[in-house]
């Protein structure tokens, strides 16, 4: 059975945003008009939405009538950031790291939402009030996480430690995360992801397109906010599958996009709505 096609009131923002870090050059307005088309986003509504986002400063066109992502060097490392999640994986020897937030404030909603993100992208969940947690299993030990915790926004004078042991606690801490939920939703890409692979050849070429930019999407976002946690918190085999189903189906989506765009630009990854 086909996937439904995405709506057609997509977010030219979001579309383009995703387009431009999506290929690792400067891209033609033409080509982010064909490509904003497949949504019925016209024209003018393009041009429209490129000119905002050049005034905010997050598109630059240096060239007439071409445009990259601001800081594009950085957004193309983040976007093909995905595609090696897994190698941020270490054995878990048992211990934790922590996050001390209470003496933070939470007045400036923006700070606090950033806050929020940076330490939901980690993987950290609240064990008490103001105190998260994570399995202490990622690549670089607590240096790595502190210093992707500060990157995404996170105060420096937040501590930042490891827990050895956690006590009467340790059961709770192993219960911040829904295993079974997170196991199904790896599962669930696998079929949904491996059934497009599949049925793209019998679909029209710019609808397999658009139902690549929605699958995929929300596949990498899901990969890029996992909060990769070791056995027994989760099913390793499965996430692994998972990654992997949704590496293979970056090269089908990547030359359907191409063909669909009539382009020989270099596609780094294939265009996916931005993680919220």
């Amino acid at each position: 059975m086909n996937e439904p096609p995405p709506p057609a009131t997509t977010n030219p923002r979001s579309l383009l945003l995703a387009m431009l870090q999506a290929f690792s050059c400067d891209v033609p307005v033409q080509i982010l008009i064909r490509a904003a088309s497949l949504f019925d986003i016209d024209e003018n509504r393009t041009r429209v939405a490129l000119h905002r986002l050049r005034s905010k400063g997050l598109v630059v066109s240096e060239e007439r009538g071409t445009y990259h992502i601001a800081g594009a060097q950085v957004c193309n490392a983040q976007t093909a950031s995905w595609q090696r999640v897994l190698d941020r994986l270490q054995p878990w020897e048992g211990t934790w790291i922590g996050v001390y937030t209470a003496h933070l404030p939470r007045a400036d909603k923006t700070i606090a939402r950033r806050r929020d993100r940076a330490t939901h992208l980690v993987g950290l969940r609240e064990l008490q009030p103001t105190l998260l947690v994570r399995p202490e299993n990622l690549a670089g030990g607590i240096e790595e996480v502190r210093g992707r915790l500060h990157s995404l926004g996170l105060e420096p004078d937040a501590p930042i430690f490891s827990l050895s042991h956690l006590g009467p606690h340790e059961p709770i801490a192993r219960g911040l995360w829904d295993q079974m939920a997170l196991d199904e939703r790896y599962r669930r890409h696998i079929d949904r992801l491996t059934r497009l692979t599949l049925s793209v050849r019998s679909l029209h070429p710019e609808e397999a397109a658009r139902q690549a930019f929605v699958a995929g999407g929300e596949a990498v976002r899901d990969i890029l906010f996992d909060p990769l946690l070791p056995a027994p918190l989760v099913d390793p085999a499965t996430r692994e599958a998972f990654v992997e189903t949704m590496i293979a189906f970056d090269q089908v989506g990547r030359s359907l996009w191409s063909d669909v765009l009539d382009t020989d630009l270099p596609l780094q990854t294939i265009p996916t709505v931005e993680p919220r």
